[in-house]
């Protein structure tokens, strides 16, 4: 690990933005604040005349690089920037996600009617899941002559520290990319700047919601803003189930399954009528449902909404209270080199964890898990009510029964002997060898299929899912246990004393409950594998 660990996993709260940067406001604040910060590094860049100045977009898995459409109106309606800048954003899905080809005919929208001027935007897909180092190397790959850095986010998983957070979520995609944009940022000198939306996506999956308003909106984080009541005019014609809030809402519009139907029933919108929506991903938003019956994004079900409030429009109900704007953010960045002690936010962690040389997700899973062991803290509890409950309970049951067997198989069972995460790592390797025969994990067929999504895709890494928030948990509380001086039970214990009461029912997924028995069993045959000498060593 990097020298003065200590120090950067003390716990102490740290820097993630440039507070004089911080704008925490609508979308069309956004677009404005976009303006002003390209602008300004426009007129430092020091280009020929005939130079563009290179604008690069990534996103942190799912659908957060939607957001580079408030990048390509900030722009398009600027006359200083429009014939001057090139966006190019690069899709960064998940490997078994199928959205760019509608993001792809809206590009192709923009151009063809004027919106965006000629050669000013592209769109690129780029998946996640190849082995970390490959996908790492097509990031830095798509630098070539960049001038500015963007990365967008939707929710708030991009804060947690990696190292002494206590829960985690979908954190490896934001944490890898974060990581090759900010160091591309420091060896090049030009800005990085990051786009964000939707903060109660992941705020109750207990994120250190204060930690984050301070070090990363200045303070201004805004949080519950859709739990407003709506009341339905008449339910004649309309859904059994009417969502109750706002939020709820948004949560049903987009995981409608027929989307023009949807639209119509809940907002009395005909997703033909997109162009007639005020901004440019409000209008995607309803051109994606005019294509497709795909998961619409709730920050973007959220946005369509507040725009239809805003314009007037008639729906077949009415908010119990005024709606506002949900909160974009538009921030710089801070660079190590600007930070108290060099340290900065979610990143120096992620360094001194030695995660931005892993090749693999063996040795990147190894080496998180490793680094966390004795330095979580905890900050906060799950909230009462989460709608992440019920998964937290499944994943903590299931690593209980793989610390109990492992624990019972191996009685003088060490996980990191010698302070060495060799063991764990072997582990893992073993676990991606299995996943590939093994039918519930779908290995071969999203392997298969991933060169039809991107054409130049390699090969899917076997430990792919093992990224995931879910399996993740998996690991990290199987770890806890296990590496715990007061046992097995007494650690789960305290792991649930940060939860919300046990449901009734807790379900297990196939494929959850697979991967939590090949990790017991493949530290059962790791460790049986080792020389008798390094079992005693610790």
């Amino acid at each position: 690990m990097a020298p003065n660990v200590d120090g950067i996993f003390s716990g102490k709260r740290r820097q993630m933005t440039d507070s004089a940067s911080v704008c925490a406001g609508s979308y069309t604040d956004a677009v404005q604040s976009l303006k002003t910060k390209f602008r300004g590094a426009l007129g430092s860049a020091g280009l020929a005349p005939e130079e563009k100045f290179e604008v690069a977009v990534f996103g942190h898995g799912g659908r957060d690089t939607n957001l580079w459409l408030a990048i390509v109106e900030a722009v398009a309606t600027d006359s200083e920037l429009r014939d001057k800048v090139k966006v190019s954003v690069f899709s960064c899905s998940w490997v078994d996600d199928d959205w760019e080809w509608v993001m792809k005919c809206y590009v192709e929208r923009l151009c063809s009617d004027g919106t965006v001027a000629e050669g000013s935007i592209s769109f690129t897909t780029m998946k996640y899941h190849e082995e970390v180092s490959v996908t790492m190397g097509r990031v830095m790959g798509h630098f070539y002559k960049t001038h500015c850095v963007v990365q967008c986010e939707q929710g708030v998983d991009m804060f947690v520290e990696p190292v002494t957070g206590e829960w985690l979520q979908d954190n490896y995609e934001d944490f890898a990319v974060n990581n090759a944009c900010m160091a591309f940022a420091e060896r090049s000198g030009v800005p990085s700047i990051l786009v964000q939306t939707n903060s109660d996506l992941d705020l109750s999956r207990s994120v250190d919601g204060d930690d984050v308003s301070e070090n990363v909106f200045a303070g201004q984080l805004q949080s519950g803003a859709f739990s407003i009541k709506v009341e339905w005019a008449q339910s004649d014609g309309l859904p059994e189930a009417l969502p109750g809030t706002l939020i709820a809402l948004a949560i049903k519009l987009g995981a409608c399954p027929d989307k023009r139907q949807g639209f119509r029933q809940l907002l009395n919108f005909k997703v033909e009528e997109f162009a007639s929506l005020p901004n440019l991903y409000a209008a995607y938003i309803a051109f994606s449902g005019l294509q497709t019956n795909a998961l619409v994004p709730v920050a973007g079900a959220l946005e369509v909404i507040v725009a239809l409030v805003g314009q007037g429009h008639s729906l077949p109900w009415q908010p119990a209270t005024p709606v506002t704007n949900p909160q974009w953010l538009v921030a710089r960045l801070l660079e190590p080199s600007e930070a108290e002690n060099g340290f900065v936010k979610v990143l120096s962690q992620f360094r001194a964890a030695q995660l931005d040389t892993a090749p693999n997700f063996a040795e990147f899973l190894g080496r998180w898990m490793a680094a966390r062991a004795s330095h979580r803290i905890r900050r906060n509890v799950v909230e009462e009510g989460s709608r992440f409950t019920p998964g937290f309970w499944q994943q903590l049951e299931l690593a209980k029964e793989v610390a109990d067997g492992v624990a019972h198989e191996c009685p003088d069972f060490i996980l990191w002997p010698c302070d060495s995460r060799e063991l764990f790592v072997g582990a893992l390797t073993r676990i991606g060898e299995a996943v590939r025969e093994e039918p519930v994990f779908g290995w071969k067929k999203v392997n298969d299929a991933s060169p039809s999504l991107q054409k130049d895709f390699g090969e899917l890494s076997p430990l792919w899912r093992f990224t995931s928030a879910g399996y993740l948990h998996i690991l990290d509380f199987t770890c806890r246990m296990l590496e715990s001086s007061a046992g097995v039970q007494a650690e789960f214990e305290e792991i649930a004393s940060g939860l919300p009461r046990r449901p009734d029912v807790v379900k297990f997924r196939p494929d959850m409950k697979r991967a939590a028995e090949l990790l017991q069993q493949m530290l059962v045959a790791e460790w049986r594998s080792r020389d008798p000498l390094s079992k005693q060593l610790h």
